[in-house]
């Protein structure tokens, strides 16, 4: 686990906004991504980076500055977090390797959902199929007896 001198939090609405603040600080500063959350679909985005105490302030100056120069500023809030307690660091992290762990059973029970899915389409299909011979063989059978 890294141990970073500060942490900078910020939350921003929109995020091609977050992607360009995220962009911004680690070009204008030495910070390193560490996390992100996306809240309202995407709409309020938390993006948190570490580093040493001088580049976390001038990360956190350098968005203030780039989102107030926008017309409508989409930063909601950002913050600087110095000497951050260990515990925090678990907060973060982890959540991120859950997550993962999640979207990849997730992605195990989307696939064996969709194949279940596809038989019991597979199975209806067939079911239809063999009505539809019933069907075909009563009014074969009722034309032949007609005669």
């Amino acid at each position: 686990m890294e141990n970073y001198e500060a942490l900078a939090v910020v939350e921003i609405r929109y995020f091609t906004y977050a992607l360009e603040a995220l962009d911004h600080m680690t070009k204008t500063s030495g910070v390193e991504f560490i996390s992100s959350e996306n809240d309202l679909g995407g709409r309020l985005v938390t993006v948190i980076a570490g580093g040493s105490v001088s580049d976390v302030f001038q990360a956190v100056e350098a968005v203030k500055q780039l989102c107030s120069e926008k017309e409508k500023n989409p930063l909601k809030m950002a913050l600087t977090i110095t000497n951050p307690h260990p515990e925090i660091m678990k907060f973060i992290i982890p959540r991120k390797i859950s997550q993962r762990k999640e979207e990849s059973t997730e992605k195990h029970l989307n696939g064996q959902e969709s194949m279940a899915s596809t038989q019991t389409k597979a199975k209806r299909k067939e079911k239809a199929v063999k009505s539809n011979e019933k069907k075909r063989k009563t009014t074969k059978q009722k034309t032949t007896s007609k005669s």
